[in-house]
């Protein structure tokens, strides 16, 4: 019980991160590229290499699992990737993917880099 607790509290968190940058975005009227997503899930990817490295146990499922899990999100991303390429912006699409992918990957490893920097390792 306290495991859904701790997941349910973190994606509540997470969800209204979310939201917050997707109206962020929004008020800066980007519509050649989806900054909202982009931003959610790179912040997102730091936040959880950041936590593999200093998180451990119940607290993991608040940020990592919770948390992380209600900030990002695939399904978004692949809807963007989809409403670019029928507006006929297959370079704003192929730039997105690959950017989104490549940047994410580096925010994890950069998260973890500064987990340890933190945890003092």
């Amino acid at each position: 019980m306290i495991a859904m607790l701790l997941v349910g509290t973190g994606g509540a968190l997470g969800a209204l991160g979310r939201y917050g940058l997707a109206r962020w975005a929004m008020a800066r009227r980007t519509p050649n590229w989806p900054w909202g997503t982009f931003a959610a899930n790179i912040i997102g990817s730091v936040v959880l290499g950041i936590a593999l490295v200093l998180v451990t146990g119940q607290s993991l499922l608040l940020v990592g699992v919770g948390f992380c899990g209600g900030l990002t999100t695939f399904s978004s991303f692949a809807a963007d990737i989809s409403l670019l390429l029928s507006v006929d912006r297959r370079p704003a699409a192929v730039s997105y993917a690959v950017g989104s992918i490549a940047a994410g990957v580096l925010a994890v490893l950069a998260g973890m880099a500064i987990g340890d920097v933190i945890a003092g390792s």
